[in-house]
């Protein structure tokens, strides 16, 4: 049987966790966005000089 500090020990690991990969979605999601920009911004300047 866990007793309440080894309850809350694995609840803070947990939010911790959880944490980190938040932020690093959060990363992951604007370096997406950004390169998603700057194609389009390519495409959209090929499309003029053509």
């Amino acid at each position: 049987i866990l007793d309440s500090s080894d309850k809350k020990e694995q609840l803070d690991f947990g939010e911790d966790w959880f944490t980190g990969i938040g932020a690093f979605g959060e990363q992951v999601a604007q370096k997406a966005s950004a390169a998603t920009a700057e194609v389009l911004n390519f495409h959209h300047i090929s499309w003029l000089i053509d």
